[in-house]
This record gives C-alpha cells, sequence and structure tokens, in this order.
C-alpha cells in the first residue's frame, strides 16, 4: 500500500522543489514525473509508485542504466545501493542527508 509519505503535503514545498502547490495530495512519484516531463518531453520516466523490497528491488533496478535514489530512510537506500552496485548502475543520489 501506499502510506501517507509518498503524497506531497504542504510541508514538503519548502525542501522539495520538484513538487508545487498544484502537486499537493499527488503521489510524489508522478508529480516529479510530470515535472521533468515539463522541462523536456524528451526525457523517458518510468515510474514505480511501490516501495522498495528486497523481493522486487533486483528486478526493478537493473532495467536502466540510472536510477535517481530519492528515499529518506536508511534501510530502502542501502537496499537501493547494494542493488545498484551488484549491476553497476549509474546513482544520482536526490538526498543529502537521513532523518533517523
Amino acid at each position: 500500500s501506499q502510506s501517507r509519505y509518498a503524497r506531497v503535503d504542504r510541508t514538503n514545498l519548502q525542501r522539495q522543489i520538484i513538487h508545487n502547490e498544484s502537486s499537493l495530495g499527488e503521489l510524489k512519484a508522478y508529480s516529479a514525473e510530470r515535472f521533468v516531463k515539463e522541462i523536456n518531453s524528451d526525457v523517458e520516466v518510468h515510474v514505480h509508485a511501490i516501495r522498495l523490497t528486497e523481493k522486487n528491488a533486483l528486478e526493478i533496478i537493473r532495467e536502466y542504466d540510472l536510477v535517481l535514489d530519492g528515499s529518506d530512510n536508511f534501510s530502502t537506500r542501502y537496499l537501493t545501493q547494494f542493488t545498484e552496485n551488484r549491476y553497476r548502475i549509474t546513482t544520482v543520489s536526490l538526498t543529502n542527508s537521513l532523518k533517523n
């Protein structure tokens, strides 16, 4: 299931500039996709609006040349980095710190 944390909230707007007021209540993954497409419609974006787990990480990540990691917790970031290292996929971290 998609948690409440996966949706754009007013408290996100000052620090997550990829979202705006018209995105409030929308899943962050789809809001981010729209933002990227508005900048360059030729960019191919594949949204996976699901929680990354040990069961699905390999299947999802191995198909890509570039992964944008927007995770905000240690376990997801570790799983993402482990999988990306295994398949030698370029990763761009979209967060600079993790909250405890």
